[in-house]
């Protein structure tokens, strides 16, 4: 979607150099702050009409106090009650991932985006981080040049892929010989946890995942535990399918969240059948829209979902920075 087409652009006055621009750092959020950042990316995102921060990101902000958590908020020296960009650094280990969002008015102002990016770089040293991850959403891939003349490399690119719902009856014979169940909160997360990693083995996000991840995502409003769809083979996990409704866009939209597939389960057509199995629990719940993320690398995963249907809409990139203590 255009973003001109999305909402009236706010407001804000011209950024014409770094001087009049003021960060605030905090690792915990006071509530009067929480609630300025809510309003500042709730204004972006209907902007936009995406989130301008990943689930990871939104948990992270939510939970209050996350561990090697900084959040930073810029405005301008003579407008505090506005913010002009937010920036968010999350780290768990030697490596961070800073998340941004700059005001719909200000994202041709490079001064802007090298004041955010030093910043995060400062806060990042701070904790004796090595590197950090900068993810940079579609509409802020016209400053790929700025981003990588501050030494960032650009590591890898996300694609989201989108199809119209329902799906052709033909597909429904692909499920036939397959049978989910839904997640038990309190029961599925380790099992749950195991086949992910093994699912995910080396993978930068979804290889990681804790029992504090999931329990986080089980707290978020759109969380329904008949939409995570688990697939056994004699009590043993052998895939799943988390499914999540996004009510705030237009239309309201499904997402395959997870997929995931024990690797002693590939080439046994489980993918594609899970798959399937999460878009027709969005047609009974009445969802004309489906999406979903997959790297831009997973040659596989594209041509499956290709295969029954999905275009490409959007991309997301990774950009890394690496050497900081040097």
């Amino acid at each position: 979607m255009d973003p001109a087409s999305s909402a009236p652009l706010p407001h804000q006055r011209d950024v014409t150099d770094a001087t009049s621009l003021v960060v605030e750092g905090f690792h915990s959020i006071p509530e009067d702050q929480r609630s300025r950042v809510s309003s500042f990316l709730t204004t972006v995102q209907r902007y936009d009409a995406v989130a301008p921060l990943s689930d990871q990101a939104v948990a992270d902000f939510k939970r209050h106090v996350p561990a090697g958590f900084s959040a930073l908020l810029f405005h301008l020296a003579s407008n505090p009650d506005e913010l002009s960009a937010y920036a968010q650094l999350a780290s768990s280990g030697p490596n961070g991932v800073v998340e941004f969002a700059l005001h719909p008015a200000l994202r041709e102002s490079h001064d802007l985006l090298a004041f955010v990016l030093h910043a995060a770089i400062r806060e990042a040293r701070s904790k004796a981080l090595r590197s950090i991850t900068l993810w940079v959403t579609e509409r802020y891939q016209h400053l790929d040049n700025a981003i990588t003349s501050m030494g960032f490399e650009l590591e890898r690119s996300v694609h989201q892929l989108g199809l119209s719902l329902p799906l052709d009856p033909s597909f429904k014979e692909k499920i036939a010989q397959l049978t989910t169940r839904p997640f038990k909160p309190g029961v599925d997360e380790a099992s749950w946890l195991e086949l992910n990693s093994r699912a995910f083995r080396g993978h930068p996000e979804q290889g990681t995942w804790t029992v504090a991840d999931i329990k986080a995502r089980e707290k978020m409003p759109w969380f329904d535990p008949d939409g995570f769809l688990l697939a056994e083979n004699n009590g043993v996990l052998m895939g799943a399918c988390w499914m999540k409704i996004h009510h705030e866009m237009d239309p309201v939209t499904g997402e395959i969240y997870v997929i995931s597939v024990d690797p002693s389960y590939h080439h046994h057509g489980i993918g594609k059948a899970l798959t399937i199995s999460g878009l027709s629990w969005l047609e009974k719940h009445r969802i004309s829209k489906a999406m979903l993320y997959v790297d831009a690398n997973n040659e596989a995963a594209l041509s499956l979902y290709r295969s029954i249907g999905f275009k490409d809409i959007a991309s997301r990139s990774a950009y890394k920075l690496s050497d900081l203590q040097h």
